[in-house]
């Protein structure tokens, strides 16, 4: 299964020159923990909740002035659409993050994967599994 069947396809993006508060709305209203800041459809970084925590609210900056190319989290783990499953969380092994922007071979941004949709994948797999138990064991 290759993340090109797996991503959020439904991702908030921002520019570079937006400000916070405008991505923290975003974050709000869409019930969201982070927005991808693209530079011409490609990703150039993250702008997560404890980003704005960190570097925003603990610094005393004011999110109406403050664009998201300063508080965003430079240089994401992306990973190609075209990786297996298992290649992807061999990428993202290791790293203290759950949010990767997914591109295409031009670099564009098609999605999004999150450790959560693996852990939601997989559920629905055991839930299989378990399905295919119970009916083997009411024919033993």
């Amino acid at each position: 299964m290759s993340l090109k069947t797996m991503v959020r396809k439904d991702v908030a993006t921002f520019e570079m020159d937006v400000p916070v508060i405008e991505a923290a709305r975003a974050m709000e209203e869409r019930n969201i923990g982070c927005v991808v800041i693209v530079d011409q459809r490609r990703p150039v970084g993250i702008l997560t909740d404890r980003d704005l925590v960190v570097r925003v609210m603990n610094k005393g900056k004011d999110p109406r002035t403050m664009r998201v190319s300063e508080a965003m989290t430079r240089n994401p783990t992306i990973l190609s659409e075209d990786l297996g499953l298992y290649e992807a969380l061999e990428q993202a092994r290791g790293k203290p993050i759950r949010r990767f922007p997914v591109i295409d071979s031009n670099g564009h941004l098609t999605g999004f994967f999150t450790v959560d949709d693996v852990l939601r994948l997989v559920g629905k797999e055991m839930g299989a599994v378990a399905s295919i138990l119970e009916k083997e064991m009411a024919y033993a």
